[in-house]
């Protein structure tokens, strides 16, 4: 899990070791200039990690949002590749120790959203004697801003105390909606960066989805919320114990609860089957789903109705909910590098920084 993710202390104190997304997004084909700072060629696309972002690549590159706020870069297209990173500034002076670097993001990342790569961020700034953290969302490439997070108006000021504008995570639900988190709320936004919907009683995961036109999350009493896009009218969806975390793939949504059991959950009927035991982590991918029962489970490669596949617990620094898919290869960043195995857990590998 990231550590620069602002006060993801509460988080990581309860889950000890956090969040995908197994879609992966592609935007329009684009040839880059490798006079910009993203290179290669081909498709801009993403992958997501529950927690964050996690990765944005091209036919040629993967940039990887490292630990230490630094983008980092690897030629997977070149097979001679000795597996390193590199970090992804121009400057060949850069000594890519500080905020200078161009590599630098300051509490935040990038995201490919509408065909465009954008980032997002956060200032400190001091007011009335406060730090206080100022989220910002602005194209890559124009370097214009087209977001920046407030605490909504018609908030109550008994909820607004926990608030604030700094923007916790960004994730992209669709191809033509993003849901930004704050401390207390949530926004989902169109393609325009306009809002459309917000909520206050966003829970500790910043899991959302859109499935058949409507809007799916986890609210603060760990239930899952269904809302109608349409009438946004909202109500909460029956499940097993407390969904403890949540992820999807384009037809189901899969939730562990209190008692480590995953379930999985058709939006049609919203009806929940039982599909493994010892799971309170995981991520679901295109293919698979990685799991982990947490600091003394053993992590697990299921298909999607829970038959097991592979014990990869010997791949120490590979996550489960943290895990993300580029192709043929699941990623987790770590502190200090990048790991790597195949779909079915093989051939692992790290990539040091």
């Amino acid at each position: 899990m990231k550590k620069n993710k602002i006060l993801i202390g509460v988080i990581s104190i309860m889950f000890a070791g956090i969040i995908t997304l197994g879609i992966i997004e592609c935007n329009n084909s684009n040839t880059k200039d490798n006079d910009k700072l993203f290179i290669g060629n081909g498709k801009f696309c993403q992958a997501k990690r529950l927690n964050g972002l996690g990765a944005i690549y091209d036919d040629d590159y993967i940039f990887f949002d490292c630990e230490n706020q630094i983008y980092e870069s690897y030629n997977y297209s070149n097979k001679k590749n000795d597996k390193k990173l590199n970090v992804n500034c121009r400057n060949s002076a850069c000594s890519h120790n500080n905020d200078k670097c161009e590599a630098y993001v300051e509490l935040g990342e990038y995201f490919v959203f509408n065909s465009k790569i954008y980032k997002y961020y956060n200032k400190s700034k001091v007011v009335s004697g406060e730090n206080r953290l100022y989220g910002s969302i602005v194209e890559e490439e124009s370097g214009k801003t087209v977001f920046k997070n407030s605490i909504p108006t018609d908030m109550s000021s008994e909820l607004a105390i926990d608030d604030s504008e700094a923007i916790l995570y960004v994730r992209v639900l669709s191809d033509d909606i993003i849901k930004v988190d704050g401390d207390r709320h949530a926004y989902l936004l169109d393609k325009n960066f306009n809002i459309i919907y917000c909520h206050y009683n966003i829970g500790k995961f910043p899991w959302g989805a859109i499935l058949n036109g409507n809007y799916y999350y986890i609210n603060d009493i760990n239930e899952i919320v269904k809302v109608n896009l349409t009438t946004f009218e909202s109500k909460s969806i029956a499940s097993n114990g407390k969904a403890f975390m949540a992820d999807n793939d384009e037809n189901f949504i899969y939730y562990s609860n209190e008692f480590s059991e995953l379930y999985k959950l058709s939006p049609d009927d919203e009806s929940s089957i039982k599909i493994a035991d010892n799971a309170l982590f995981f991520s679901v991918q295109n293919k698979y789903i990685y799991a982990s029962g947490g600091d003394n489970g053993n992590k697990i490669i299921y298909d999607k109705n829970g038959k097991i596949i592979a014990d990869y617990s010997a791949c120490v620094n590979m996550g489960a909910d943290s895990a993300f898919q580029i192709n043929d290869k699941i990623y987790t960043i770590f502190n200090g590098g990048v790991a790597y195995m195949d779909l079915d857990g093989k051939n692992y590998g790290e990539m040091m920084q």
